[in-house]
């Protein structure tokens, strides 16, 4: 039951995301775009997705490597 509430607010989100993406495509396009990639509806949601996961993994990472302590066994 729980993974099913799961998929289905997944999918609620990534459609709403895809809504999102499909209104600002539509009714607030870019005013002065300076390179082509600024005619690519979603291209700043998508960019800001990839940022995202790219902090959440370096701050993983560092926080595994500097900052947790190895389990001791007494």
């Amino acid at each position: 039951m729980r993974e099913r509430l799961r998929d289905r607010v997944t999918l609620t989100l990534v459609a709403l995301l895809a809504g999102l993406v499909l209104v600002e495509a539509l009714f607030f396009p870019y005013d002065h775009p300076v390179f082509p990639w600024h005619f690519v509806p979603g291209y700043a949601a998508a960019i800001g997705f990839v940022f995202a996961l790219l902090m959440v993994l370096v701050a993983k990472t560092l926080g595994t490597r500097f900052l947790q302590r190895p389990d001791r066994d007494e």
